[in-house]
């Protein structure tokens, strides 16, 4: 690559992608796709681990400028007396099924590193490329 390449990518990256964009503070969603999200308490709460509340939270995000909507990789909660994330949406599908519905904001999916072989892990397809909406 050279430098007019260089400068052509970066472009290419701060008009098209959240996290690379000017806004000097990022700010993002993180962990919704799993029951209590990221608190750990008996506390009430509103929020309910569905499609339509999950879906609802990252559309508010990205119209009020959030950059990244990113979910946590779970197999299991941990159990206990509030069940710390025992349900929750595999992340890929709900990447994938929340970038057809938003308009700006990255949404990332996380994977436990075993279950991906290294060779996938070189180039990643991002599922933005694949939304037709986000075009």
């Amino acid at each position: 690559m050279d430098r007019a390449d260089v400068i052509a990518v970066e472009e290419y990256r701060r008009a098209h992608i959240p996290l690379y964009s000017a806004h000097k503070l990022k700010l993002g969603v993180f962990g919704i796709n799993c029951s209590y999200g990221v608190n750990i308490s008996h506390a009430p709460t509103t929020y309910k681990v569905t499609w339509e509340h999950t879906c609802e939270i990252v559309k508010r995000a990205d119209a009020i400028g959030f950059d990244l909507a990113l979910p946590v990789a779970r197999w299991r909660g941990f159990g206990g007396s509030t069940d710390f994330n025992g349900e929750s949406f595999e992340t890929y599908t709900w990447a994938a099924g929340l970038a057809q519905a938003t308009r700006r904001i990255m949404v990332a999916a996380t994977s436990h590193v075993p279950t991906v072989h290294p060779s996938s892990r070189r180039r990643p397809i991002p599922i933005r490329s694949r939304s037709p909406t986000r075009c």
